[in-house]
């Protein structure tokens, strides 16, 4: 592993109550089960938003000036994502 690996990564001990994490990520933003306040109905009630935000993320991306090439590209590929392939319309038109 590269010693720049090892500056990143952190170990914490599971006999100081989280102290150790708490140094590095504050206890309001992590789950009960790491010492934090975050319920767990919480975490799934957040992951099942994002999903659902997910499409109109997209739909409204679609929309506004794209000032380099990059940001266009990745523009192209988010809107794209959620349209079927002209291959996948005609083999489905065909069954």
């Amino acid at each position: 592993m590269s010693t720049k690996l090892q500056n990143r990564l952190v170990i914490h001990p599971n006999n100081d109550s989280w102290k150790s994490l708490h140094s590095f990520i504050p206890p309001e933003i992590l789950p009960e089960e790491y010492g934090g306040a975050v319920k767990q109905s919480d975490l799934i009630n957040l992951v099942e938003n994002a999903d659902s935000l997910d499409e109109q993320f997209r739909e409204q991306f679609k929309y506004g000036y794209a000032k380099t090439k990059h940001i266009r590209m990745l523009k192209e590929i988010i809107t794209s994502e959620n349209e079927t392939p002209d291959s996948e319309k005609k083999s489905s038109a065909k069954t």
